[in-house]
């Protein structure tokens, strides 16, 4: 369950394959990050590496890329 696995109400480790529930946590999380300020490419920076480093700005890089695929934008990826 990794480092979120307390966030499940239950102690049953299978509520994490549930997608309502695990849709439910998730949604909690980036509403967390997010509310740390930043743009939400910042966010997905933060919920794929809480710790930051190269690993979050890589993702965050990445992240950017395939949103701007996605909506024809081009996205603007900055160190937090």
């Amino acid at each position: 369950m990794g480092w979120n696995g307390q966030r499940f109400k239950s102690s049953n480790p299978c509520d994490a394959l549930n997608p309502y529930k695990n849709l439910d946590v998730a949604a909690q999380m980036l509403a967390e990050l997010r509310a740390l300020g930043g743009d939400w490419i910042t966010v997905a920076g933060r919920y794929h590496r809480p710790a930051g480093g190269a690993p979050a700005a890589n993702y965050r890089k990445a992240f950017a890329k395939h949103l701007s695929r996605v909506t024809g934008i081009q996205m603007l990826v900055t160190n937090p």
